[in-house]
């Protein structure tokens, strides 16, 4: 079972499966009173079948049904009648749903509207480029919708706006440094990056331990241009994640420092450094900030969970893991902490420290942990070569 909420938590989405049958169902209630609306339809009787979410004016609700790699994407209205359906392999969306992108080959990227035209194609700058491997995560959405991150393969990052407009490419790492470094495995991840809230500013990791900040200017087209180049004290910048309803990000290292920074409103300023958070012994293995105070957790070889306050005043140090942190998650509510170790352990913490969950059933070194989106289900993943769901109300569901 899945939960999505409307934008104003007023309706909820909830993705059931039929007793005894593969396939799934959709029920619409409203919350306010617990009226049922409506039971979306699985007219393909399809096997996979999930709510993407909701439209900003909570009117339209985004399914993605399919069965054997034949997808569709369908726009419904709250009492299950259609309004539109998309028979593309969709890539990305922005977070209004009005603009749909898919991939053509290794080298194309396709926007459309939602009900099927087509408004842009767009043809990637690099002999290498490798799209059609790609996830679902490897095109993003500025947060104002106005610039497409395009992940090329590599590790290599390019900038376009939504008309066509090439504004630049981030290499891996720079000719001199793959041959100083020697990493095959690191230009194979995505590398962290964080816009502002405005989409004015971007802070993207560059080099091993660099992170550059720069300015784009929305009125004046396709100028990008280099605010400031941070090199970082640590041998590698693991992190940069944005703190929710601000233009500050968080930039964590192999080090023993989380440094909060101020992005400029407009793209012309210089970005300030707020404050350094000192506290922990060892490399910084994993960030994690609450979406809804803003407050930030951070896990450590040292064995410990930090979690600051959005100003960067230490509020609490979990103390509970014999062994490395590796992972840190909130809650969707912000209410719980988890964290995952090499002690073979997932443990939920609440925010004053305690303890109200510890899951030990993994045979080896806990590598990452996460919620659902409905708060109910945590995901682990170890090097015992198992990932498994934990339900905060029982045991272990699902290995």
């Amino acid at each position: 079972m899945s939960v999505n909420f409307s934008p104003d938590k007023e309706i909820v989405a909830i993705t059931n499966r039929v007793q005894n049958d593969a396939q799934k169902t959709v029920d619409i209630w409203r919350i306010i009173d617990g009226t049922f609306l409506a039971k979306l339809p699985n007219n393909d009787k399809s096997d996979y079948f999930q709510v993407l979410g909701f439209t900003p004016d909570r009117q339209i609700i985004v399914t993605y049904n399919g069965y054997n790699n034949d997808y569709k994407i369908r726009f419904l209205r709250r009492d299950g009648s259609l309004v539109s359906t998309f028979d593309k392999n969709v890539n990305s969306f922005s977070s209004d749903y009005q603009t749909l992108v898919t991939v053509e080959g290794n080298d194309k990227v396709k926007l459309w509207k939602r009900d099927g035209t087509l408004i842009k194609t767009i043809q990637v700058k690099s002999e290498k480029a490798n799209l059609s491997n790609n996830d679902l995560s490897d095109i993003t959405f500025s947060p104002n919708g106005q610039i497409l991150v395009i992940y090329t393969g590599f590790g290599n990052v390019q900038l376009w706006q939504i008309d066509g407009t090439f504004l630049k490419t981030f290499p891996c790492l720079p000719d001199k440094s793959i041959e100083q470094f020697g990493d095959e495995n690191f230009c194979k991840h995505q590398r962290p990056l964080s816009f502002s809230s405005d989409s004015q500013t971007l802070a993207i990791r560059t080099n091993k331990n660099e992170v550059q900040f720069w300015g784009i200017n929305s009125k004046v087209k396709a100028e990008v241009k280099l605010l400031k180049t941070l090199k970082a004290a640590s041998n590698r910048v693991e992190k940069i994640e944005p703190i929710p309803n601000s233009n500050k990000i968080a930039i964590s290292g192999s080090d023993d420092v989380v440094k909060l920074w101020q992005l400029p409103e407009q793209s012309d300023k210089q970005p300030q450094l707020l404050k350094t958070l000192p506290g922990h012994k060892d490399w910084i293995k994993s960030l994690s900030i609450s979406p809804t105070s803003g407050m930030i957790a951070s896990a450590s070889d040292d064995n410990t969970v930090k979690l600051w306050r959005r100003d960067g005043t230490l509020f609490y140090t979990f103390t509970g893991h014999k062994n490395k942190v590796n992972s840190v998650s909130f809650s969707p509510d912000g209410k719980l902490i988890a964290s995952a170790s090499d002690d073979k352990t997932v443990k939920v913490w609440q925010l004053d420290g305690k303890v109200i969950k510890s899951f030990e059933e993994h045979g080896n070194k806990i590598t990452s942990v996460s919620f659902s989106p409905d708060g109910k289900t945590l995901a682990s993943a170890s090097q015992d070569n198992t990932i498994k769901l934990w339900s905060l109300d029982s045991k272990n569901i699902k290995v």
